[in-house]
Order: structure tokens, then sequence, then C-alpha cells
């Protein structure tokens, strides 16, 4: 074999493991990557005035996998959540083991995540971070 026959050889292998660790690199499962599961930790609240002028308010409180939803006027519930999916600043939470008003039956919810202004989405309401 000839040099330039072997620097071929040579040169198709290493393109051959580039075009390999490319595709694994992207092929990559990524939903186990968490960006956002501290972020949401705190409460959040939105508030506001009826047409009437009466006063509203609605917080969701998360833990590390407790959450409370409260609301004035009265609603109360409680349970428990893990985060199923993230893509990118989206969160699918599904919430189990609920008591209190409404509806107790396992379901999901999608949580918009706005890093910079410190919000969250819900049901494509804005919540703001109190603590």
């Amino acid at each position: 074999m000839s040099f330039s026959e072997i620097s071929t050889l040579v040169l198709l292998n290493v393109l051959f493991f580039i075009v390999v660790l490319t595709y694994y690199l992207v092929g990559l499962d990524k939903r186990n990557f968490r960006r956002y599961t501290s972020f949401i930790v705190g409460t959040w609240k939105r508030a506001g005035k009826t047409p009437e002028g009466m006063p509203w308010e609605i917080s969701y409180t998360f833990d590390k996998n407790t959450f409370r939803i409260q609301a004035e006027p009265s609603f109360n519930v409680q349970g428990k959540y893990k985060i199923v999916r993230e893509i990118e600043n989206l969160l699918i939470l599904e919430l189990y083991q609920i008591t209190g008003d409404g509806n107790t039956n396992p379901h999901k919810i999608g949580i918009g995540i706005d890093h910079k202004a410190k919000e969250i989405t819900i049901d494509n309401r804005t919540f703001k971070h109190i603590g």
C-alpha cells in the first residue's frame, strides 16, 4: 500500500468516528435534563378585581414534590406533583393525590417559565414570584 492509500484510509476512519460521535451526541436523550425543577419552588401569585370591584387572588405554592393552590374567594387544593416532561421553557407536571376543593382526579398542567422576568404562566395566566 502506498502512503496516499494509507492516509486515505486513516482519513476515512477519522471521518467515520466523527460521524458516529455526532450521531451519538445529537441522539442523546435530553428529557432527563431538568433546568427548571428548582425554579418553580416557592409561591406564585396573581391578583385582581372583578368587574364589580371585588378583589380576588390565586396563588400556587410548589415545594420539592408537593403543591398547594389557594384562592380568594375561598378555594384550597393540595397534593403531590412530578415533572413528567420539560420542553425548552415548558414544564409538564402531573398532579396526583389531590385533596380539597374541585376536581381531585390526577391530571397534567403545563407551566411556562420566564426566567428573566421571574414569572410562570399557567393556563395563559401570568404569576409573579412572591417567595
